[in-house]
């Protein structure tokens, strides 16, 4: 029987590990970073980052769009319009990419100079392959971006051997990063091809087959995450806005995509309810996390800091937490069950349940009571309309004494994990909230702009029906918008910090990555999806076969 328990706990485990966010921490750094935040910036300022996110990204979808294109029909030697808008899309999608790179490989010293020749080469080296191919095969040329991209990766590679080759023959540690790197921005290549062939098989589905077909779509995006993660290493700062900034703006938009095409309104509720069950599994996790917290947070005297001040309080009298919070691992997949049986995590084989640690509280006082703090359970819920005076600092006193060095460490380590996964789990509630309202706005610019013609599904719709199919969406986001808020009450309740600051700071430290990369998920889809693009998954490119090569 005892051998059956462990043999189920390892499974279970198992299971567990590929939950991504539960494998990561925040790091030292972002821990006093977000204090600060917390303890600095108003709620209007939060909301605004949140809300405005989404405005740039429409706004050149716009400024792209509104230039009249010449009919497909008409051949490439008429569509020059077509080719300098591709050529401009194309520095669009690369400079984006460059951007990332100079990011998260900070040692590779990309300066923004060579980030823009590598992109403005690359687009002309593309741009002039698409032309070259299409005098050949036909226009529209077929899949013309992704026949555009070999010749991109090619100036790339080509470009960062005569750049930055010599620093890679001797830096073993940076080569290994920048490949990390570069399979972490195939996941997003391959998703270009995966989500448009699932949308082809979803249209051409009955309503029962689309129900049962919309179940692959979690399982694409658990790989994907979890590729993500693996070849992001301990960049845990980063694999939050990468992940879901890549990933979960890309499912949404295809879920989104799905919802427009759907034979039947039971697609929007298994949505719905798909979404509410994973929000709950998430929640679970969280209350997992935080029990753990709260244990060693019962020392501490009811009412002298949140948790996060404890934690950085501690970051900043002790150097061997530190050290330790960065030296953390996470294992996942077959690594998992190689670990004993009362062991889920490298990291944990040498902590103990929180039980096994926590005495009884202390009536040492840490912290002055500060007037705007108070126990987790009876922090006042914030809401948009929440007062916008910024709390103030609180007043730091030594901690030695209060909790053992072993119990230090511990609480900084959950801290750091239950950060991490509540940052991670608010920022996937919040991009499945827009992005369903991102889609409807950027159909309904396509339709009442000059090129709404050449969007195959934008074909015979009038007013009427744009108004049916964008309300489907909305339904969807405004459900999601209920979900997000209902877990951000819960999460406030239980945390006693601002969720919405929380979430604004997740933006806020990520903005190059969160901006680039939702960007690139909203963008690359509806330039790919344009007729003079010859996007047919099909397989049948039917306009070759009824004209001849201009």
């Amino acid at each position: 029987m005892r051998d059956i328990r462990n043999l189920w706990r390892r499974f279970y485990r198992f299971c567990v590990s590929f939950q991504v966010e539960l494998r990561g921490n925040y790091t030292a750094e972002r821990i006093n970073s977000l204090n600060q935040y917390l303890h600095s910036t108003s709620t209007l300022r939060a909301l605004l980052t949140a809300v405005l996110s989404p405005l740039p990204c429409l706004v050149i979808i716009a400024l792209v769009d509104s230039v009249p294109l010449a009919s497909p029909d008409e051949g490439s030697s008429a569509n020059v319009t077509f080719w300098g808008r591709d050529f401009v899309c194309m520095i669009l999608i690369t400079g984006p990419a460059m951007k990332q790179i100079r990011v998260v490989v900070p040692r590779l010293n990309m300066s923004a100079t060579d980030a823009a020749v590598i992109t403005i080469i690359a687009t002309v080296v593309a741009i002039s392959l698409m032309i070259g191919v299409s005098g050949i095969v036909g226009f529209p040329l077929p899949f013309a971006l992704l026949v555009g991209m070999p010749g991109t990766m090619l100036v790339v590679i080509v470009s960062f051997g005569v750049l930055f080759g010599r620093v890679l023959k001797r830096d073993a540690a940076l080569r290994k990063e920048l490949f990390n790197f570069s399979s972490v921005q195939n996941c997003p290549v391959v998703l270009v091809l995966v989500y448009p062939v699932y949308l082809y098989g979803f249209i051409h589905l009955g309503p029962l087959g689309q129900n049962i077909y919309l179940g692959l779509l979690p399982l694409i995006r658990l790989i994907g995450k979890n590729w993500i993660s693996y070849f992001m290493d301990n960049k845990y700062d980063l694999v939050s806005p990468i992940m879901i900034f890549n990933l979960d703006v890309f499912n949404a938009m295809y879920i989104s995509s799905c919802i427009q095409n759907s034979k039947s309104l039971s697609i929007i509720v298994l949505l719905i309810s798909l979404d509410v069950f994973l929000a709950w599994i998430s929640m679970t996790d969280l209350r997992i996390l935080m029990r753990r917290v709260v244990a060693l947070r019962r020392k501490v005297p009811t009412g002298h800091g949140t948790f996060i001040d404890i934690a950085a309080q501690i970051l900043k009298e002790d150097d061997r937490a530190r050290v330790r919070l960065s030296q953390r691992r996470y294992n996942f997949g077959v690594s998992v069950l190689k670990l004993p049986p009362n062991v889920s995590d490298s990291s944990e084989a040498s902590i103990g349940p929180a039980a096994d640690i926590v005495s009884a509280s202390t009536t040492r006082q840490v912290f002055p009571l500060p007037s705007m703090e108070s126990d987790p359970a009876q922090t006042p819920i914030e809401t948009f309309s929440h007062s916008l005076s910024q709390p103030k600092p609180t007043q730091y006193y030594w901690l030695e004494g209060v909790f053992s060095e072993k119990e230090r460490h511990l609480f900084v380590q959950w801290a750091a994990q239950l950060l991490f996964t509540t940052e991670f789990v608010i920022l996937v509630l919040y991009t499945k909230f827009i992005v369903p309202f991102l889609f409807a706005t950027c159909t309904t610019i396509l339709f009442y702009l000059p090129n709404r013609a050449y969007y195959p599904q934008l074909h015979d719709y009038d007013d009427a029906v744009l108004k049916a199919k964008a309300g489907n969406v909305a339904i969807l986001g405004i459900a999601q918008f209920v979900l997000l808020l209902v877990n951000k009450f819960i999460l406030q309740r239980r945390l006693g910090i601002s969720v919405l600051r929380l979430l604004a700071f997740g933006r806020d430290q990520g903005k190059a990555i969160v901006q680039t990369s939702l960007f690139l998920a909203v963008f690359y889809p509806i330039q790919n999806s344009l007729q003079h693009n010859g996007a047919d998954y099909s397989m049948s490119f039917r306009w070759l076969k009824n004209k001849s090569t201009p």
